[in-house]
């Protein structure tokens, strides 16, 4: 019952994320942000964090 149990939460996780993910590219591309963009956006975000 356990085993079952925790493959369901790993399957909904999995769909939340592929959800989020979705909803970022599609943000994204209403902004009209090129994936260069934002890559540099988040390296200069991890460079400052440092």
């Amino acid at each position: 019952k356990l085993a079952k149990k925790r493959k369901e939460t790993l399957s909904s996780t999995r769909q939340e994320m592929t959800v989020m993910v979705n909803s970022m590219d599609k943000s994204y591309a209403e902004q009209g942000t090129s994936c260069d963009e934002a890559i540099s956006f988040m390296d200069t975000h991890n460079l400052n964090g440092r």
